[in-house]
């Protein structure tokens, strides 16, 4: 079983098979808030961020990262609710903040999400992660992010690749093309969930993932949530999208002060 309630003995139970896995599903954990985030939402699209995209071809498909701060919603998000207490719990270790993320595909849309690993876009070295990619809309089985169960322990790792054509990100190398990722995903054992407002996914930095070509019947808001356990050090990386940490070095501890520090509510 790879879904759960928030209560906190099924946390306990979850943090072993998300170990395991590399992906789970939690039900019901954020629906009181999901009209908040919403609205933060909404927000953002009226104005985006510095590091906003579109890889609109059929339908709109918008992403934009690192908005916390200056949008309320998502900022009273982060710091008011038990999504780092829930965090901290999966890792079995202190957590921080690292950033949020903001995806949101309208109905019509038919443009897929190519196959990858987030950890190579991200700036960061952590063996303990975990995203929470929760979702604002009801998101059908068919249009759900589908992820690798137990990609996160392949010693492989994947360049970037550009969402808008599948070209990878100039100064990286990988081991594999955009076709052989998705060849080696049909191979293995594929995890995806109907979801209702509310619920979230938790995957790791590692698990290769991807959304099928599916044209949406309503709008897929997602609002994603990164967090780093215990020993995260800041990575310089070439060949990655921008953030805004420039000032900090490689190798460098994240200031907490920056990237809020949460601990599981027992700790």
């Amino acid at each position: 079983m790879n879904s759960y309630s928030h209560a906190p003995e099924s946390l306990r139970e979850a943090s072993a098979a998300y170990a395991e896995s590399g992906a789970i599903c939690v039900r019901g954990a954020f629906k009181n808030e999901v009209e908040e985030l919403r609205a933060g939402v909404d927000a953002l699209l009226k104005q985006p961020g510095p590091f906003a995209s579109d890889h609109s071809k059929a339908g709109r498909f918008f992403e934009d990262y690192c908005n916390w701060e200056r949008i309320e919603q998502f900022r009273s998000f982060v710091l008011g609710s038990n999504a780092g207490e829930m965090a901290a719990a999966l890792l079995f270790s202190p957590v921080q903040f690292f950033h949020d993320h903001v995806i949101v595909k309208n109905a019509g849309t038919t443009m897929p999400t190519p196959w990858h690993q987030d950890i190579s876009y991200f700036p960061i070295d952590a063996q303990k992660n975990v995203s929470f990619w929760i979702a604002l809309d009801f998101v059908d089985k068919a249009a759900c992010p589908q992820f690798v169960e137990g990609s996160h322990k392949w010693d492989k790792s994947f360049a970037p690749r550009s969402f808008d054509d599948g070209s990878v990100y100039q100064g990286r190398k990988g081991e594999s093309s955009a076709e052989d990722l998705g060849t080696i995903a049909r191979r293995e054992t594929l995890l995806s969930w109907t979801l209702q407002p509310g619920d979230f996914i938790a995957f790791h930095f590692k698990t290769l993932h991807g959304a099928p070509q599916k044209t949406l019947a309503g709008m897929r808001r997602a609002f994603v949530m990164r967090w780093v356990g215990h020993g995260a050090k800041y990575l310089r990386r070439e060949g990655i999208p921008p953030y805004p940490w420039q000032d900090l070095r490689s190798g460098q501890a994240l200031p907490e002060e920056r990237f809020p520090v949460f601990a599981a509510a027992s700790e």
